[in-house]
């Protein structure tokens, strides 16, 4: 994702501990079951209200950011940062970083150091002509840092996010800031996207303590970026089905199926954030009771299924329907992306 040649410096990924708490259209599982359903509705209460410098007529506001898509990597190392901004100034976004050579018994494909991450900038206030400033008011991850599990024969190891951390004010310059306002080490993280030596041409959020840059490009559109999402949980999950074909034990199908639901929740999460953030509040309001009224019948059918079977195939049978609804439950909140 986003422009190639960052910059080429290796890391250290974190693993302190990090309270578990996200905002979702469905929430996450145990290894080998499938995830339990939450209440879409709590996040909507829980938003922050952005300052008066916002609003303005004139300067940078949370509006002008979610036309961005922000990254922070290295193409050396492999491994990135990328997040998203709302006009709310709540952010998303995932981290990951690989090691293909640290395997071990039950995962020979190596070692994923991941998150996803969610939170809210607040007090968006000019500095000068070419600079503002943002704070982070919180963030949360969707797995507790720490944790790990074995998933497509890769050890997932969940960290902290990288870039974000060590503090909470981060600096924003707009294009056409002189390069000599960022240190060298700043410079040195976006210079490859930049297409000036002497000046920004594009917006770049700053970590100062710790002296990172992490560049921008246009964001794709909201029905681009979830079609997106789409395609790739189709794909991943055809991948799945594939093992499950070649599956030996009804364990190994428990675990196919579940992570093929898995997929699908994780996917219908990001849409969803999606579609929020893209439609009015009468039209969100009756997305949001038709997604109620979706989570009650998709658990009205999953018992039906235990309810009719209480063999050793029922997990599988169970998850194999919630896949497929909210698969169904995805291509539907697409649509009101097209419109």
């Amino acid at each position: 994702m986003g422009m190639a040649g960052c910059g080429s410096e290796e890391k250290n990924t974190s693993n302190a501990d990090a309270e578990q708490k996200s905002e979702t259209a469905s929430e996450t599982r145990e290894e080998g079951q499938a995830p339990e359903q939450t209440d879409t509705e709590g996040s909507e209460e829980a938003e922050l209200q952005t300052t008066e410098s916002e609003h303005a007529e004139t300067g940078l506001t949370f509006a002008d950011l979610a036309a961005l898509q922000f990254e922070f990597c290295s193409g050396a190392g492999g491994w990135s940062t990328d997040f998203t901004i709302e006009k709310d100034g709540s952010f998303s976004g995932v981290y990951h970083d690989s090691d293909m050579g640290d395997t071990g018994d039950g995962y020979p494909n190596g070692t994923m150091y991941y998150c996803n991450f969610s939170g809210h900038f607040t007090n968006l206030t000019k500095v000068d002509d070419d600079t503002y400033e943002m704070s982070l008011a919180d963030i949360s991850y969707q797995n507790t840092v720490g944790d790990t599990e074995i998933l497509d024969d890769m050890l997932y190891v969940y960290t902290d996010v990288y870039g974000l951390e060590g503090t909470d004010t981060f600096r924003i310059y707009l294009p056409g800031t002189p390069r000599e306002k960022l240190t060298e080490d700043e410079w040195f993280w976006i210079a490859a996207g930049n297409e000036s030596e002497t000046e920004l041409t594009m917006t770049v959020i700053v970590n100062e303590p710790n002296e990172y840059g992490i560049y921008s490009y246009e964001r794709s559109t909201a029905s681009e970026e979830a079609q997106g999402i789409y395609n790739s949980l189709l794909s991943y999950n055809d991948e799945l089905e594939q093992q499950l074909q070649s599956a030996s034990t009804q364990q190994e199908m428990n675990e196919i199926t579940a992570q093929m639901y898995q997929n699908s929740d994780d996917s219908l999460n990001q849409i969803w954030h999606i579609v929020k953030y893209n439609s009015d509040e009468t039209e969100f309001s009756q997305i949001l009771e038709e997604q109620k009224s979706w989570i009650t019948e998709k658990e009205a059918e999953a018992e039906k299924i235990r309810a009719a079977n209480n063999g050793s195939s029922a997990e599988m049978d169970v998850n194999i329907k919630l896949n497929d609804l909210t698969e169904e439950r995805c291509r539907e909140l697409l649509e009101y992306l097209k419109n």
